[in-house]
């Protein structure tokens, strides 16, 4: 592995339109903002691009028109992409999204769960959506998802695990925007492993960045959609290590690896006429 540190993969969470039942109760639409997103995230170099969820706001042919030629100039920039599955991806109709996703090669054919390598670095898209996490689809994400760190933590060829999913464990969303309880265990199971290093999700729309047990949950859910506010102070659910300000500047996460450090930036535009800066960077030593 090279010592040089190189950008693995990029995350990009919430990027969908905002709905109209959501304009008329006065949520912000940022269609200039979202289009200028797509134009930043498309000069990236990088093998992957993964997707925390929510690309659009439901499983439309319009909606989804509206990021095709974003894939297409991905792919042949020649990045790989790949998703985790968010509400707003399936919302109406679970099996029309599921299938919009896969004709575009963003989910596994079976399933809704998946590993991607990337020059090091291992990431476990899971599928956090309540529909999901119960019954035998949960026993089947359960066991591959502790299977998949075990095997992690014993291959010399990964440097570091990343976990994506698009509802967060845990959040100062104003509303409460947690996943279910039945992740709670994977939790615990990422905490436990020698190489998972940070958990990102989407679902809020703003950037907080939290801490439990010497591991990172990183919540980056506003790259395009209506953003929200957070819970600051003592209203907090959980100490948070970091906040933006909110609303928070559009944004994405780029992961970087070498044999020695992981390295993950979350950068972005405050506004639209605002340069691209890095508004947070964390260092884990591997």
């Amino acid at each position: 592995m090279q010592t040089t540190l190189k950008r693995c993969a990029v995350l990009v969470g919430d990027m969908q339109a905002t709905l109209l039942v959501e304009r008329l109760v006065g949520r912000e639409s940022n269609v200039a903002e979202r289009a200028r997103m797509f134009r930043e995230l498309e000069q990236l170099d990088t093998p992957q691009f993964v997707f925390m969820g929510d690309m659009v706001s439901a499983p439309s042919g319009h909606e989804w028109r509206l990021v095709d030629g974003l894939l297409a100039a991905l792919r042949e920039g020649g990045a790989e992409v790949a998703a985790a599955v968010g509400n707003h991806d399936i919302m109406f109709s679970r099996t029309r999204g599921l299938r919009a996703l896969r004709e575009r090669g963003m989910v596994p054919a079976t399933g809704t769960w998946q590993r991607i390598d990337s020059c090091g670095l291992r990431l476990l898209l899971i599928d956090t959506n309540p529909s999901v996490l119960k019954g035998e689809a949960l026993h089947m994400q359960s066991a591959w998802f502790l299977r998949e760190l075990a095997i992690a933590d014993e291959d010399p060829n990964v440097a570091a695990v990343v976990v994506v999913g698009h509802h967060p464990p845990m959040t100062n969303a104003r509303l409460p925007h947690t996943a279910k309880a039945a992740i709670h265990p994977w939790c615990a199971a990422f905490e436990a492993s020698k190489k998972g290093h940070i958990w990102a999700s989407g679902h809020v729309h703003a950037y907080e960045r939290l801490e439990r047990r010497r591991k990172l949950y990183v919540v980056a859910g506003s790259a395009g959609g209506p953003r929200v506010g957070l819970r600051v102070g003592a209203a907090m659910r959980t100490p948070a290590v970091f906040q933006l300000p909110h609303p928070s500047p559009f944004l994405w996460l780029e992961l970087e690896v070498n044999k020695h450090a992981l390295h993950m930036h979350a950068r972005g535009f405050a506004n639209l006429n605002a340069a691209v800066q890095t508004w947070d960077t964390v260092t884990r030593s591997l």
